[in-house]
């Protein structure tokens, strides 16, 4: 009981430090058997295999558990196999049970092989992945885990050089750990990033999970020695940089436009730069403006910047020049009003883009 009470001074310590956010690792679980005294004999020891997480409704590190525990529960659930049981106990709450299995810190993570009240001390990576591979090796039930659609790319070890290191994309990484408060915090921030950037074939956002043994020798080949850690690997430096900006969506939107030359919004639209050349404004500002007799001179300047530039996009403006002077000057606001109630609607994203780069161009010619 000592010991217990030491431990518990210690992940107060640890939760007072860490912020100890989370959820509360007392609430109901769909899947996860919640034991006590009166019935941890009745399920531990039987027919099935028991995973049990000794924990302290207090501990930060319990309460940063309780998202992939859960997935766990939920995949035995799912599954209907007899083979495992997923539980859980209060160890704060129920000390002597505590005490009885060597419980001397939270959460502790034990398994009990069917027929067994003899446990075994799980030392894995906490993280769904890892529990669902451990209970399988030890029942061969086949749990696992259903496929959560992610716009992140997620690397490991097998894939990270030829998607990281690919000399013709930039890719910002998030090196995580499925247990740290402030990863699960970043996640949903970090899953708008990749939709913003879905549409971007050179710009990859990706995680890798750098706590599980597999991929440990990947955190030490960057210097990772926190979580989580960013690092951007931009074309011309496959060594990496850190990532050292703020963790808002707009930070980061900020941060890759800069870096890779891209114009998204949050939203993963394109903003109101994209596709635009700041001559070829000046000059559609000064056509409007000018009279018939102007004009000539400054559609010359135009096709030839046009020219010089030599994009697809560019061409907008010269193909506008010659929609005016068929159609009137209120064509450019017309038509980009148009576009506008277009892209209300629903369209694909590529398209989408293209729509947003020729409203841009037109806004371009619109009288102020």
């Amino acid at each position: 009981m000592r010991s217990l009470i030491i431990a518990a001074v210690f992940c107060v310590a640890l939760a007072v430090a860490g912020g100890g956010g989370g959820e509360d690792p007392s609430i109901v679980l769909d899947g996860v058997v919640d034991l006590t005294p009166d019935n941890f004999d009745q399920v531990v020891g039987k027919d099935a295999g028991v995973l049990v997480e000794f924990y302290a409704p207090w501990c930060g590190h319990c309460k940063s558990l309780v998202p992939e525990y859960g997935r766990v529960g939920g995949a035995v659930k799912a599954s209907g196999s007899s083979k495992v049981v997923v539980a859980k106990l209060n160890a704060d709450a129920h000390g002597g049970l505590g005490s009885r299995f060597g419980v001397t810190g939270f959460p502790t993570i034990k398994y009990f092989p069917a027929g067994s009240v003899e446990p075994i001390d799980y030392s894995g990576a906490r993280d769904a992945e890892s529990f669902i591979k451990f209970l399988n090796e030890k029942t061969n039930a086949g749990l696992f885990l259903p496929r959560v659609v992610s716009a992140v790319e997620i690397l490991d070890s097998a894939n990270f050089d030829k998607i990281a290191l690919d000399e013709s994309k930039d890719v910002l990484v998030e090196f995580y750990a499925p247990w740290c408060g402030h990863c699960k915090s970043l996640a949903p921030t970090y899953e708008k990033l990749a939709k913003a950037y879905a549409n971007e074939k050179n710009v990859v956002i990706a995680s890798v999970n750098a706590d599980s043994a597999e991929n440990k020798p990947l955190a030490s080949r960057f210097g990772v020695t926190g979580f989580p850690t960013l690092k951007y690997f931009p074309k011309g430096n496959k060594a990496g940089e850190e990532y050292s900006s703020g963790r808002s969506l707009g930070d980061f939107v900020t941060f890759i436009n800069e870096k890779t030359g891209s114009q998204r919004a949050e939203n993963g639209d394109l903003n109101e730069q994209a596709g635009v050349d700041a001559a070829l404004n000046t000059l559609a500002a000064e056509y409007v403006a000018a009279d018939a007799a102007g004009r000539a001179d400054i559609k010359a300047k135009i096709v030839a910047r046009v020219a010089e530039v030599g994009t697809d996009d560019a061409t907008h403006y010269s193909k506008t020049v010659e929609k005016i002077e068929a159609k009137g000057d209120s064509y450019a606001a017309t038509e980009s009003a148009r576009v506008a109630k277009n892209l209300e609607g629903k369209v694909t994203a590529e398209r989408r883009d293209a729509m947003t780069i020729r409203r841009n161009i037109l806004n371009a010619f619109k009288k102020a």
